[in-house]
């Protein structure tokens, strides 16, 4: 069996213990079409909408983009750290290039879903 993340789903596990009426204010939205969104009427709001609604949640857009079905810019992906990066760079265990790409690949998927903000 095959679970799907749905934006419904990733829209009220960021929410957490706020209220609808806080995050769709803060988005700019209203809180019927938050409460739509959440509950699957609408699957696919515009890109502009997932932007601000990243921004009303601080986690980073590619998250919100890509499980609406948006194609993802490499500019909606944070940025690695300068000190993981240079971990990465240095780290024995990598002594390849295909290593240190594989990881900072992995890296990237998981930054989709983590808050922007660590």
């Amino acid at each position: 069996m095959t679970t799907r993340i749905t934006l419904g789903a990733v829209l009220r596990d960021r929410r957490g213990t706020r209220t609808q009426a806080d995050v769709a204010a803060a988005a700019g939205i209203s809180r019927s079409y938050l409460s739509e969104l959440e509950t699957g009427v609408h699957t696919n709001p515009p890109r502009h909408i997932l932007l601000r609604l990243a921004e009303a949640l601080d986690i980073g857009p590619a998250a919100l983009l890509a499980v609406a079905g948006h194609p993802v810019a490499p500019g909606d992906m944070p940025d690695p750290r300068p000190d993981f990066i240079a971990f990465v760079e240095t780290e024995p265990t990598l002594p390849t290039r295909e290593a240190r790409s594989a990881v900072l690949a992995v890296y990237h998927l998981v930054a989709v879903i983590e808050p922007k903000h660590r």
